[in-house]
This record gives structure tokens, sequence and C-alpha cells, in this order.
């Protein structure tokens, strides 16, 4: 599940994928997910556990997964360019939205979800 998240944002910006279609509505973004984003980036952080990742999208809509994550992960970039932004898990979901300060995760590489050798990472 992804959160709203309402604090400033310092992140990793990733150009988008222009070979596949605009995200033109929220209702055709499932669609776009499963059928034509094939490009991702790996992340990593600092830790095993312990962080939220979060993104920021062109029409400024900014959200962080529930999910605790650490080490590498995986996530799908579309047709817009996107920030990805790491935060401190934190005990309490309702001061992450707003009082928890961003950071930038690593940038490993930029591929595909089909890539064999990045497949035993988590994809978001």
């Amino acid at each position: 599940m992804w959160i709203r998240f309402k604090g400033k944002v310092t992140g990793l910006r990733v150009e988008g994928d222009k070979s596949v279609p605009r995200t033109w509505s929220i209702l055709i973004k499932p669609f776009l997910i499963k059928w034509f984003w094939k490009k991702v980036v790996v992340l990593e952080f600092p830790g095993p556990t312990g962080f939220r990742i979060g993104y920021k999208d062109v029409w400024g809509d900014t959200r962080f997964s529930e999910q605790d994550v650490g080490g590498r992960i995986r996530m799908l970039v579309g047709h817009e360019d996107v920030i990805f932004f790491g935060l401190m898990a934190l005990p309490v979901y309702g001061s992450a939205e707003t009082e928890n300060t961003s950071f930038v995760p690593k940038l490993v590489v930029v591929t595909t979800k089909d890539d064999p050798q990045y497949a035993d990472i988590p994809l978001l």
C-alpha cells in the first residue's frame, strides 16, 4: 500500500521511458504497469531493513510504501520522469507522513524487469 507523503522530498530523479504510452489516467495505470512498463531502476539502501521507498511523480503526487525495505529493491519506471526517495521507517506510521526527512537512495543500475541478473531483487 502506498501512503501519501506531505513533507519535502530529496531524491533521485530518473528519466521516464518514452517508448511506453503516457500515463494519462489513474484508471489506465494498472494496465500500463502490467503490460507496458519494462524499465526498472535497482536502488540500494544503507542497511538490510528499516527503510521505506517513496516516489514523486510529475504531477506532484508523493507517496511512500508502508513495506519495510532495505538492501536492494527494484522500482518500475513509466513514461514520465519520477523522483525516488528513501525514508527511515518509523514505528508510528502517522508521523512518517510529514515529520520524516527523505534521503537519496543509491542508484545501482537502470535495466528491465526481465533482466535475469536482477530477478532475485524484490520489485515494488
